[in-house]
Parts: structure tokens; C-alpha cells; sequence
């Protein structure tokens, strides 16, 4: 006889209930309802970040988005950088030297170099670079055309680190400061180098500073190489301070006239003053003569105070 053993009821049941319940648990917690459903349920996915443009009520203005470091990394990589780009009087023609970014740039400088300087006397050394930013001497081209005419020998350059230098020959320290509050106000907030040099001209033998460069007022009958009597005390305190060394007498007129006639004119004068320089026994060997007409302005020739500064004799020491 075989003998069955009857289990409870409720064993039974017990096993039933617990299998349902853990599929329900492992139901829930793959839908992400189960407790602690951070834990195991999948990362809802991030909301997507704006990246247009948004209006500040309070500001009623634009407001840019805020940039990853990425996309600032990024953004820096591509900004392209202002080429170099200068303007500089040579022997009486203003060069532009430098890149710019597009061919429409190069044609626009030119023309109105050529407008403001005159047909013939602006020699373009511009190249394109494409994708260079516009340099701040091209964005302000009209008013450093303006103040190239006014200033006289002045020259500009703007670099390709966005900074700005004054270069080239002014009479005094006054208008050398002028040139440079002219340009902080034009290109601030860039940094601004003045290397204006100041030659100031001596018009009395009091005035005559000994240096490797002196210029002096020396009077000439008008169209002539005679030196004029008042300038021979000064001319005499020059011959003081060239002692040693070699020299040379460069003969400068202002604008009035061509120069088919100022370039032999400020030849002759050159001569002239040496040969006088000579006669006061400097060694002629130490000294030439080189006449530059109006092509070396230190002055403007719009007024009568700049024609006279640029009607000179400079020494200068090799």
C-alpha cells in the first residue's frame, strides 16, 4: 500500500502569489514605475539646448546663446585674423602695402588713395588674402587718407595683432602728441605705438641742437641757391657740430611749384650749403649733398607755417 502525502493548500498558493509578484516587479522596474526607478530604469533623454537667439524682455535687446567650451574652442579656431595693411609716403608717393581680404577691398583703397593723393602717386603693393578679416586701415581708410595729407611725413600701419604705429618725421613734440590722440580717438579701443620722430627744425644759431640728424630753416632768395645773409650765423653754428664724422646735406622744398623744378632746385641748395660748410672748414670729404624737392614733407604745405618747415637743410650722420 503507497502511502500519499497530502501538502497544504496554501503552500501551493504561497508559490503561485510569489512567482506573479516578482514578474510584476521585474515588469515594473523595466517600464521605470517599480520602486526606486532611478536606479534601473533607462535615462530619459535631455531636452535639447536652444541654440537661436533669444529676446531680453527687460533688456528689449538680442541675447546669444551661451557657447560651450567646445564651440568657443571651436569658434576661435575659425575667426580669421586682420592682415597687416599699411600706408607710408615714399619719395612723394603714398604706398599701401599689406593684405586685404577680397579683390572689391584692394580696388576700393586704391581709388580713393588715387582721389585724395592725385592720379599717379599711390603705388599699390596690396595682395589679397581670402578670409582675412578687414583690417581697421581699411574700415577707417577715409579719415587716415585725410590725416596722411595734413600731417605731412607721417605713416601708418596696422598690424596683424589688430594694433596701430605711427611712424615717420614731425617738427615738434606738440604735433607728434597731436597725432597720437588723433589716433587713439580713430581706433580705440586698439593699442596705438607713436614712433613719430621729432625733428625740430632751428631757425637761429640758438636753436641748433648737435645730433646725428639736425634740420635747419636756411633762407634762399626766392627760386635761387643763394643762401640769404640771415642764414649764415646759423649755418655757422651747424659747422660747430660736425667735428667728426660723415654727413649728409639733404636739400628739401615745400610743394609749391613741380618737380621738374623744386628736385634741381633743392640740389643746387644742398650744394650750396656745403660748399659753405666747407668754407668754414669742415672736411669736404666727410660731407654730400643730396637734393629731395617736396617728396620728404615734414609739414603740411597748406599752410604757410608748414611750407616754411618744409623748406630746409637737414644733416644727417651715416
Amino acid at each position: 500500500m503507497t502511502t500519499v502525502i497530502d501538502r497544504p493548500r496554501h503552500t501551493r498558493w504561497t508559490w503561485i502569489v510569489a512567482v506573479l509578484l516578482l514578474l510584476w516587479l521585474l515588469w515594473a522596474w523595466w517600464t521605470g514605475r517599480g520602486p526606486a526607478a532611478d536606479c534601473c530604469a533607462t535615462p530619459a533623454a535631455a531636452p535639447p539646448v536652444a541654440t537661436t537667439a533669444q529676446t531680453d524682455p527687460a533688456a528689449n535687446a538680442t541675447v546669444a546663446p551661451p557657447a560651450t567650451s567646445a564651440g568657443a574652442a571651436a569658434g576661435a579656431a575659425v575667426a580669421a585674423a586682420a592682415g597687416a595693411l599699411g600706408f607710408s609716403n615714399e619719395n612723394g608717393k603714398w604706398a599701401l602695402t599689406g593684405t586685404v581680404p577680397d579683390q572689391a577691398t584692394r580696388e576700393r583703397l586704391f581709388a580713393d588713395a588715387e582721389a585724395k593723393f592725385g592720379s599717379g602717386n599711390v603705388v599699390d603693393r596690396l595682395s589679397v588674402q581670402a578670409g582675412a578679416a578687414a583690417s581697421p586701415c581699411s574700415v577707417k581708410s577715409q579719415e587716415i587718407f585725410a590725416w596722411l595729407e595734413r600731417s605731412g611725413g607721417a605713416s601708418i600701419a596696422c598690424g596683424d595683432d589688430g594694433g596701430v604705429t605711427l611712424t615717420g618725421t614731425v617738427p615738434s613734440e606738440q604735433i607728434k602728441q597731436e597725432h597720437g590722440q588723433w589716433a587713439q580717438r580713430i581706433f580705440s579701443p586698439a593699442s596705438v605705438t607713436n614712433n613719430l620722430e621729432v625733428l625740430e627744425i632751428a631757425a637761429t644759431a640758438d636753436d641748433v641742437q648737435c645730433g646725428d640728424r639736425m634740420g635747419a630753416t636756411v633762407t634762399f632768395a626766392t627760386g635761387s641757391a643763394q643762401i640769404g645773409a640771415q642764414a649764415h650765423e646759423l649755418l655757422d653754428a651747424v659747422a660747430g657740430c660736425l667735428g667728426e664724422g660723415s654727413y649728409e646735406v639733404a636739400g628739401h622744398t615745400d610743394n609749391v611749384g613741380s618737380d621738374a623744378i623744386n628736385d634741381p632746385l633743392s640740389q643746387r641748395r644742398a650744394d650750396t650749403v656745403r660748399e659753405y660748410l666747407i668754407g668754414k672748414g669742415v672736411d669736404g670729404a666727410r660731407l654730400t649733398a643730396k637734393g629731395y624737392g617736396s617728396k620728404r614733407s615734414i609739414a603740411n604745405n597748406d599752410t604757410e607755417n608748414g611750407r616754411a618747415q618744409n623748406r630746409r637743410i637737414e644733416f644727417h650722420r651715416h
